[in-house]
C-alpha cells in the first residue's frame, strides 16, 4: 500500500487490539482442547459399518439396564433372533427378495441407535412407540439394499410393502396380521416379526406390480404355518402335521443295495 501524494510505502498497519484478540483466541482453543481431553468419551467399536438407510448393527450398541428391563417386561427382542424363513421358495426371484422371520417381536434396525446404554433424548419416545405397537400381532418391515440412489430404494420398499399387505388381505388377514375372513380355520392371527429385504430395488420399481404381488403371495403362504396362533393365544405348529417320508431301515437298505449289485453282475456276465 503506497501513499497517493508521496508515492512511497506507508509501512505496516498498526492495530492496537489485534494482538490481544489473537492471544484470546489461542487461549480459548487451548481451553477447549483440555476440556475435550478431560471429557469421558463413548467407547467406539472396533468395526464400524452403517448403511445409507441410517440403520445400526447390534455390534455397535451396548444396551443398558433400562433397555434389558424393557425387553423382559414387554417381550421384545433384538433383530439377532431373526432367521431366514425355511419354507419361502421364490424361484425365479427377479427382485432379489429375502425373508427373515421370528416368532418374537423384534426391534427395527433403524431404532437401534436409540437403545444404547447412553440414553438418547428420543429413547423414551421410541420405547413408547413399541409399547403402543405391542397391540399388533404381526410386525413387518421392508428394506432395500442401497445399491442405487435413495429414491429408487424408497420406492422399491414402498412397493414391496404394498404387495405384502395385499397378499395378507388375499389370505384373509388385516394389515396387522389378524384373521378377518370368517371360515373354518383355527388360525386367529399371525404373531411375530417379518423382515423383507429387496436386493434389486431397480427391478422392484420397473417391473409390473402383479409380478411383485405374486412373490408376496408366496411369502405369506410360506410364513403362515410358522407364525400362526390359535384363538387361545397358543402357537399352532402346523409344520408338525406334515407327514415325513418313512426312513428305511439300515439293514433293509444294505440288502437292497446287495440285490441291485448282484443283478448288475449277473447281467454283465450274461452279456
Amino acid at each position: 500500500m503506497t501513499s497517493l501524494h508521496l508515492a512511497r510505502p506507508l509501512g505496516k498497519l498498526r492495530l492496537p487490539h489485534y494482538g490481544r484478540y489473537v492471544s484470546l483466541q489461542r487461549w480459548i482453543s487451548n481451553e477447549r482442547a483440555l476440556t475435550d481431553e478431560r471429557r469421558p468419551k463413548r467407547p467406539q467399536p472396533n468395526t464400524f459399518s452403517s448403511g445409507s438407510d441410517g440403520s445400526t448393527s447390534e455390534g455397535e450398541i451396548q444396551p443398558g439396564d433400562h433397555i434389558i428391563a424393557f425387553c423382559r417386561k414387554y417381550q421384545v427382542s433384538f433383530p439377532s433372533v431373526l432367521r431366514r424363513a425355511p419354507g419361502v421358495k421364490l424361484i425365479p426371484n427377479p427382485f432379489g427378495l429375502g425373508v427373515m422371520i421370528s416368532e418374537k417381536h423384534c426391534f427395527n434396525k433403524q431404532s437401534l441407535r436409540y437403545l444404547d446404554k447412553y440414553e438418547h433424548p428420543f429413547t423414551k419416545s421410541v420405547l413408547e412407540m413399541y409399547i403402543a405397537q405391542k397391540k399388533q400381532p404381526l410386525w413387518y418391515s421392508v428394506h432395500s439394499v442401497p445399491i442405487t440412489s435413495p429414491l429408487p430404494c424408497r420406492v422399491a420398499a414402498r412397493r414391496v410393502r404394498h404387495a405384502f399387505r395385499d397378499a395378507l388381505a388375499a389370505h384373509g388377514y388385516d394389515l396387522e396380521g389378524r384373521k378377518i375372513m370368517t371360515d373354518d380355520s383355527i388360525i386367529a392371527d399371525l404373531h411375530g416379526t417379518v423382515s423383507i429385504i429387496c436386493a434389486n430395488p431397480k427391478a422392484a420399481c420397473n417391473l409390473k406390480f402383479p409380478e411383485l404381488l405374486k412373490q408376496a403371495n408366496k411369502i405369506v403362504s410360506a410364513i403362515e404355518p410358522m407364525l400362526a396362533r390359535g384363538k387361545d393365544g397358543r402357537r399352532i405348529h402346523v409344520m408338525q402335521n406334515y407327514q415325513q417320508p418313512k426312513k428305511q431301515d439300515s439293514k433293509s437298505a444294505w440288502k437292497s443295495m446287495d440285490n441291485k449289485k448282484a443283478k448288475t453282475q449277473y447281467h454283465s456276465r450274461a452279456r
